[in-house]
């Protein structure tokens, strides 16, 4: 397993996650609506997660799909707990326990799992 990719890896979906956020809250008509902000991302989330478990798996990484979604799910959660929570959502009037009880976090979650393994299934040439 290549940590320091899953790491990165996650970083880099963690951003484009949080930019996606940060630019429907600008937009007028969306930023009033979290149900259609959450669906948007669940979109794009399906490219965000490709492009990450690409990225992780392009130097011919063999980990196990779930394994490495895993992986990078821990470092966007951390990145959440310490950077989105204390920036976007105290200020909103939540806090941590509102934000990690939240469906639509558990729901992007699962469906990053689901894309990276379903990447390492159908992607990479199998030594397993």
């Amino acid at each position: 397993m290549d940590i320091i990719r899953a790491v990165t890896s996650g970083v880099m979906v963690w951003i484009f996650v949080f930019s996606t956020f940060f630019v429907l809250s600008l937009i007028p008509g969306i930023n009033a609506s979290e149900t259609l902000q959450s669906v948007i991302v669940c979109i794009m989330l399906v490219l965000y997660s490709f492009l990450g478990a690409r990225y992780y798996y392009r130097k011919g990484a063999q980990t196990n799909g779930l394994v490495a979604g895993l992986l990078m799910a821990g470092v966007i959660l951390l990145l959440d707990a310490v950077i989105t929570v204390p920036l976007v959502i105290y200020p909103a009037g939540g806090n941590h326990f509102t934000f990690f009880t939240s469906l639509i976090l558990w729901v992007l979650v699962l469906e990053h799992l689901l894309v990276t393994f379903l990447y390492w299934k159908l992607k990479v040439p199998a030594l397993r």
